[in-house]
């Protein structure tokens, strides 16, 4: 509609101009329609829930952090089978396991190919290659594994596998001003589920669409322009951390900021320690009543539920209090739906039998941390190979985020 008024303003110039003569049809621009959705629906967007406007102008997003997913029938985020975006793993030496919308899902590694890392790669491996968050050496038959570290993940360099830091989380999305000779497009971009850049694929020009970008989405209209302020001074107290910004000798003063700890959760699993730094949350699944703590490492993961808990659930809980640990290391076989050792019930409805005891010392609600420690006997799953496994002085020490929060 931007367009159109401006014609119409122009038009009415050259006509006060030249006396009255009017304009003609190629003088006044048709009007330009901008739709960025469409009108009152809700639907998802990669990860996010979104709600279109009644004029399908503009939109609201919720955005479901790892262990959720989007459910647009529900206009809601539910619970994941993937301990986080872009999950992928290994069920057995040939079996890949994908995340898809929320789903695990198997795919069967091609002739002459194995499952390391989560990646299918040839049997016979010159060099180096990514797998999930980890870089594969491969010296012909010898395939190693190298796990990259917490908050990093694989690319290729110039042909070569390496670890780098992740620069965003998976699914969230951004704005980005793209200049095309003398015109200045407005771009939404999506990072891409390694958490490495922008997906180029799934970016949208909003410019295009007649509008720009808002946190990520496209609407009608330009963008809010930023205050034209004078650049401040930022003044710090050394030894009460209060800090002062100064603008033109007007003071605002702000209490130092919170910083928000790395997680934390480790144990003892059949006797060896395991430091689980690849990703942990804690999410309440409302329409179950539980309460789900997950950690992983590589391909090592832990997941604890607690049934029958609100969001500020604390104490102790056992496999005869609806408690229940699962544990996987990416060995289980084709045929694993669920996890290859466990104690207690799991969500699919699976009696592990064994023994846990969880105890959450500390549960303040969204916003705040969970701590506590858990320890269990764990039984093998029907069809798998192996014997039982002990867990010994687990702790945990999580951030639990406000809902659609990014983690």
């Amino acid at each position: 509609m931007k367009g159109y008024q401006i014609g119409q303003r122009i038009c009415l110039a050259l006509i006060l101009l030249s006396g009255g003569l009017g304009c003609s049809e190629e003088e006044t621009p048709a009007p330009q329609i901008c739709e960025v959705c469409e009108p009152g629906t809700v639907s998802c967007v990669g990860d996010y829930v979104v709600t279109c406007s009644e004029e399908g102008t503009s939109s609201s997003s919720l955005f479901c952090g790892n262990g959720k997913v989007c459910d647009a029938s529900s206009g809601t985020c539910t619970s994941s089978q993937c301990p986080e975006k872009g999950f992928r793993g290994c069920t057995d030496d040939v079996t890949q396991s994908l995340c898809m919308d929320g789903q695990l899902e198997q795919s069967a590694c091609g002739t002459g190919e194995v499952c390391k890392a989560g990646a299918c790669v040839s049997e016979v491996l010159e060099g180096t290659v990514c797998g999930y968050r980890a870089v594969i050496v491969g010296t012909g038959s010898d395939l190693a594994v190298t796990e990259c570290a917490l908050g990093e993940a694989c690319v290729l360099d110039g042909g070569d596998a390496i670890c780098t830091p992740q620069v965003c989380e998976a699914g969230t999305r951004t704005c980005q001003t793209r200049r095309v000779g003398d015109i200045e497009e407005s771009i939404a971009q999506v990072c891409n589920a390694d958490g490495t850049g922008a997906d180029s694929a799934a970016e949208v020009n909003c410019t295009e669409l007649g509008g720009s970008c808002v946190v990520g989405f496209c609407v009608c209209g330009a963008a809010p322009e930023e205050p034209d302020v004078t650049e401040p001074e930022i003044e710090e107290d050394t030894f009460t951390g209060e800090i002062s910004i100064v603008f033109d000798d007007a003071v605002v003063e702000y209490d130092a900021p919170e910083v928000q700890l790395p997680d934390k959760a480790e144990a003892y699993v059949a006797g060896e320690k395991i430091k689980f730094q690849s990703t942990a949350s804690v999410d309440l699944v409302e329409q179950e009543s539980k309460l789900v703590i997950s950690f992983a490492s590589g391909q090592k993961r832990v997941e604890i539920t607690i049934y029958e808990a609100n969001e500020t659930w604390s104490g102790t809980a056992t496999q005869e209090t609806f408690a229940f640990l699962g544990y996987n290391d990416g060995s289980g076989t084709a045929q694993l739906q669920d996890f290859k050792w466990g104690a207690g019930v799991s969500g699919l409805g699976n009696d592990y039998g064994g023994s846990v005891t969880i105890v959450i010392e500390q549960n303040g609600g969204p916003g705040t941390r969970v701590v506590g420690t858990f320890e269990a006997e764990l039984t093998l799953a029907a069809g798998q190979d192996g014997g039982p496994v002990s867990i010994t002085d687990g702790e945990f020490d999580i951030f639990y985020p406000e809902e659609g929060s990014a983690e």
